[in-house]
Formats: structure tokens, sequence, C-alpha cells
């Protein structure tokens, strides 16, 4: 078959997967993702660093713009407007796993009842949401983004209860540190999806 007739058809089979939304690559909505999770989790880390107590909590205020982002793309890819299936697909899969919310509140409830001290709680807790996650990278290993999240919770899990720093800051460059990494590999996917004519 000709050079040229492969182009097209590698084109054709693009074009086709994108309009059906069954495309396992990554988007420039990945990118932005994490670009924002990991701008908030700084300004989460800086406003613990010059804050006290109480006032730390509010610091998570700034998840609220990845939550917004989140919000308005879920929005665009409503099956009435015609959006993706991929894209309804993956937030069905993340609503799923917040239901796993229920055992961590009875972990938690259980451990405060035992006396166990709720910073070892905290990192636990952590940490098993960061080995969940790696389940979902063995299971779609194309997902390579998923891996510095892994990484970022299950480290941040064995800093919280061994250093001066609040957890809340703990948080913050956890988040940090997963969303810029994840920005990296997603990064590098899009550019040999793009090299091998195949743009994200």
């Amino acid at each position: 078959m000709p050079e040229y007739d492969l182009k097209q058809v590698k084109a054709d089979l693009d074009t086709i997967r994108t309009a059906a939304g069954i495309t396992e690559g990554l988007s420039r909505d990945d990118l932005l993702g994490n670009a924002l999770i990991a701008i908030s989790g700084l300004a989460v880390a800086g406003w613990a660093m010059l804050s006290h107590g109480v006032w730390q909590i509010w610091g998570f205020a700034a998840v609220l713009l990845p939550v917004g982002y989140l919000i308005k793309l879920r929005v665009h890819h409503r099956k009435t407007s015609g959006g993706s299936p991929q894209v309804r697909q993956e937030f069905a899969e993340a609503g799923s796993v917040l239901s796993l919310a229920a055992p961590f509140i009875a972990y938690a409830l259980w451990a405060q009842r035992m006396g166990i001290r709720p910073m070892l709680v905290l990192a636990t807790t952590v940490f098993f949401v960061g080995m969940m996650m790696l389940g979902g990278v063995m299971g779609r290993p194309r997902r390579l983004a998923i891996a510095p999240w892994c990484l970022a919770f299950m480290a941040g899990a064995l800093v919280i209860p061994s250093t001066t720093l609040s957890p809340v800051t703990v948080i913050g460059f956890m988040l940090s540190a997963g969303g810029f990494a994840s920005v990296c590999v997603v990064g590098i996917q899009l550019r040999q999806g793009t090299r091998n004519g195949f743009p994200g």
C-alpha cells in the first residue's frame, strides 16, 4: 500500500476515534486539569505556611479552581451536547471511586474510638488512596499520568507523621508534586502521539 494511502487511512481512523470518543489517548484537558491541581496545591501549601491553626484549612479553597474546571468539562461533555463518551465514562469511574469515602470515614471513626492518633489515621488513609490509584495504573497501563499521583500520595503519607510541617502543608505540596509530575507525563505522551500522527 502506498505511503499516502497509509497516512490517509491513519487520519480517517483518528477522525472516527475522536468522533466516537473511544480513543485511549490523552488530551489537552488532561494537561490543563493537572496543571490547575498543581497550582492549587502550591496555593494550599503557601497559605498553610503563612497561617496558623484552623485558618490553615481555608487554604483548601484554592482547590475550587480545578473543581470548577472539572464541572465545566463535565457539562461540556454531556450526552445531550454530543460530548465524548470516553470523558463521560471517566467521570462515572471517578464518581464510583468517591463511594469509597464511606469505608474511610468508618475507619476514621473506629480509629478515634480506639484512641489511635489522628495524624496516623490521616497518613494511613492517604497511603491507601495512593495504593488504590496504583491499581488503576495497572488496569490501564496507557494512563501513565496516574502514576505520579500514586507516588505523591504514598510519599506524602510517609511524610505526614514524620515532619514538623502541618498536614495541610504536606497535602498542598503533595498535590503540587503529583500535578506537576503528571503534567510532564501527559506532555511527553501528547508529543509522542502527535509525532505518530495522532494529535491529542
